[in-house]
This record gives structure tokens, C-alpha cells and sequence, in this order.
């Protein structure tokens, strides 16, 4: 592969990671006044969210259109190994997961089964079901950072 090939590849794929990170702080971010919401009325069925989920459901589209697009035609170039590096970046990987796995516990190990009253059943059931789009995409990012940490160890 020649250099410039290499450049331009290791362009692209800088380019789509950029975009995924800053939608995935879109969407973490917007969804910590969702997280203060439930974590107040736990046990009660949240009818008016705090913030519009636009923004949080447009930044999660554009999270994986992103992601997908570059896990099946952008291969992983970086051109530089360094051990501290890896480490930081797995590290990070592992905090991320971390922080979407606590929204998740608090939605279903302390939300849903103290729930006294079910005022809409379809909104209830959509939002987990979001829940569970922002975990995947949360676990997307993680396994995404985990690909670059490997692929900055030294052989």
C-alpha cells in the first residue's frame, strides 16, 4: 500500500471517528438530565421528559451510520503503536461502558420494578426500548475504542 493510500485511509477513518465521538458526547450528554429525571421519580412513570429526545435521537443516528459505514469499508489505520496509549484509550473504553451501563441498572433494577403505575404503556415500552438503543450505541463506541487501544500495542 502506498503511503499516500495509507494517509488518505488513516484521514478517513480519523474523519468518521471524530464524528462518532462527538455523537456519542451528544448523546451521553443530552442523556444525563433523563438520568437526574428518573433517578427522582423512581417508581413513577416519567409522562414529560426533561429535554426533547431530537437532539439525543438524531446524534444516535448519526452515531451508527458513522459507526457501520466505517466498520465495514474503513479499516483501522493509525501508523503509530505505543503501549501508555493503548492503555489509556482501553481504559476509556471501559469507563464509557461503565456510565451507560449505570443508566441502564438504574432504569431496570431500580425503575421499572417500582413502578406503582402504568399511565402509558406505549410510551413506557418505547423508552425502553430506547434505553436500550442508547446502551447498544454506548457498547458500540466502547467496542470501537477497544479496536484502537489493540491496534496501538506494539506487536
Amino acid at each position: 500500500m502506498s503511503s499516500e493510500t495509507a494517509r488518505s485511509k488513516r484521514r478517513a477513518y480519523l474523519a468518521l471517528f471524530a464524528i462518532e465521538t462527538l455523537a456519542a458526547i451528544v448523546f451521553v450528554t443530552a442523556s444525563v438530565p433523563l438520568y437526574g429525571a428518573v433517578m427522582a421519580a423512581s417508581g413513577h412513570q416519567l409522562l414529560n421528559l426533561p429535554e426533547s429526545p431530537v437532539i439525543m435521537l438524531s446524534a444516535i443516528a448519526i452515531f451508527h451510520c458513522a459507526y457501520w459505514y466505517r466498520l465495514r469499508r474503513v479499516p483501522l489505520v493509525l501508523g503509530t503503536q505505543n503501549h501508555f496509549l493503548s492503555h489509556i484509550v482501553l481504559f476509556a473504553s471501559r469507563i464509557n461502558f461503565v456510565f451507560g451501563t449505570a443508566f441502564f441498572a438504574l432504569v431496570v433494577f431500580r425503575h421499572l420494578p417500582g413502578l406503582t403505575e402504568i399511565v402509558d404503556p406505549v410510551r413506557l415500552v418505547l423508552r425502553c426500548i430506547g434505553a436500550v438503543v442508547i446502551l447498544f450505541s454506548v457498547y458500540c463506541y466502547s467496542t470501537e475504542l477497544e479496536r484502537i487501544g489493540i491496534a496501538l500495542r506494539p506487536q
